[in-house]
């Protein structure tokens, strides 16, 4: 059998979104090197549209938070014929809603009767005018869920070119399954701590199963926070050097099957709620023998 091992997981900090990275793009080849957030960069250019000849006249502004490379806004595509509009379709790869970035920039040298205005369509639904500049512009618009998508750009009557597109990226929001926790603050997420099994379920978050204390070096009375594992099937506390009353609480854990309080110190007598669930066979107890019952 073959396994597959992460070997590292780099994370970058998006400070424009929420969500990093993950985009389509449209011009050059992957520039994974010149990204300051590692983004990989694919071109990507469809039927009845053309490649911008890259220029040197795009200057990305000090205080642009996408920070896309200048490598990638120095080229972009626009249609083959003048009067076509630029077009991107594409299928939704899930039910979540997202957030679309479109970068633009005037890629080529005007002369003083040239003019490059269009108008941006998602799903038919316009979501502004651009006129593009040497510098980036940004236009950013959250897309709700919808099993495909189309992006249109149209130049205006005003417009003496056709629309130019540089580059395009999608963020996805992911809803998490489980509580976001800090650190290990969860003792069940990421990873279930030692001597504890969990459940985990899509509608919230993890509990605890069961929990294996035994031979841990405690001491002390029981503490009453075990009466919040309202989910749990088994717990074992044996051979510490716990003390004090076992307390009834422990009685009213309806999940809790199985018991283990040997090898400890505590008073008796022994609840009588528990030696009653032990007896009718719904708790497997086990305890020392200097214990009696209420």
């Amino acid at each position: 059998m073959q396994a597959s091992f992460v070997s590292s997981l780099p994370i970058r900090i998006c400070k424009f979104a929420a969500w990093c990275p993950g985009s389509y793009i449209v011009c050059l080849p992957k520039q994974y090197q010149d990204d300051k957030y590692d983004r990989i960069w694919y071109p990507v250019i469809k039927d009845q549209a053309r490649k911008v000849q890259p220029s040197d006249t795009v200057t990305i502004k000090p205080y642009s938070e996408e920070q896309v490379p200048l490598k990638i806004m120095t080229g972009g595509v626009t249609p083959i014929q003048p009067t076509w509009p630029l077009y991107r379709s594409w299928k939704a790869r899930s039910d979540d809603a997202s957030i679309i970035y479109i970068y633009l920039a005037e890629v080529e040298i005007l002369e003083s009767n040239q003019k490059r205005e269009f108008n941006i369509y998602y799903n038919d639904i316009w979501i502004g005018t651009v006129s593009p500049s040497s510098n980036v512009t940004t236009i950013r618009n959250k897309i709700y869920a919808s099993s495909s998508y189309n992006l249109t750009l149209n130049r205006t009557l005003n417009s003496t070119l056709p629309p130019v597109i540089n580059a395009l990226e999608i963020y996805t929001l992911k809803q998490l399954l489980q509580n976001q926790t800090d650190d290990q603050d969860d003792p069940c997420v990421p990873q279930a701590w030692v001597g504890l099994n969990c459940s985990y379920s899509a509608q919230g978050a993890a509990r605890i199963l069961s929990l294996n204390l035994s031979s841990r070096g405690l001491s002390g009375e029981i503490a009453t926070a075990l009466a919040n594992l309202t989910m749990i099937e088994s717990l074992d506390l044996s051979l510490n050097n716990l003390t004090g009353n076992v307390p009834k609480f422990l009685a009213r854990l309806d999940k809790l099957r199985i018991l283990n309080l040997r090898g400890n110190n505590f008073k008796s007598p022994l609840p009588a709620e528990l030696l009653a669930k032990s007896k009718e066979g719904s708790l497997w107890l086990r305890f020392d023998t200097y214990f009696r019952a209420h």
